[in-house]
């Protein structure tokens, strides 16, 4: 079991941790952000209502979270120094490693003798083409389709078939 902490901006999912708590999370709200609830009834996030049907099982159960009005948590994070210009200097400084991670290992499958020598070799070759030309704006523009075409979430997604039911055009520097 364990309790779980999640980041959504909007319906957008950023990230999440199980039995932890990130501290640089959390400092971007402030107690009158926090909401518990034991029924989730009325006007809640679309990503907390598939708690429902277990908090009608569980009585005893409760979802504590927060929730802050973009523009406040922008200014919190400013205040603390993470303005646009890093986190384009970080995206930048992590797709620099991760490219420099995929051509190791497509230098690794080039030297094994396996079955999967060819596929995982194009694998990471593709995956350094994309990485060598991804820029933080491209990234940030990918976000915005993913979350204009309207894509929800949902705990039971069957992301094998993501591709058949969900059209979503990848947009990239030139």
């Amino acid at each position: 079991m364990g309790s779980y902490a999640q980041c959504w901006l909007d319906d957008l999912f950023v990230g999440s941790s199980k039995n932890d708590i990130d501290t640089e999370i959390i400092s971007l709200f402030r107690p009158q952000d926090k909401i518990i609830s034991a029924s989730l009834t009325g006007s809640v996030p679309n990503h907390l209502k598939h708690y429902q049907e277990t908090l009608s099982e569980e009585p005893t159960l409760k979802v504590v979270y927060y929730e802050a009005p973009v523009d406040v948590v922008r200014q919190r994070l400013n205040v603390l120094g993470y303005d646009l210009d890093t986190a384009k200097k970080a995206f930048s400084t992590w797709i620099s490693e991760e490219h420099k991670r995929a051509q190791e290992l497509a230098e690794e499958w080039g030297e094994r003798d396996s079955d999967s020598k060819e596929l995982m070799g194009e694998h990471y070759n593709k995956e350094c083409e994309i990485l060598s030309s991804l820029t933080p704006e491209d990234w940030i523009e990918n976000l915005k389709v993913i979350q204009a075409s309207g894509l929800k979430t949902s705990k039971h997604m069957d992301i094998h078939n993501l591709k058949t039911k969900v059209n979503l055009p990848c947009v990239a520097g030139s």
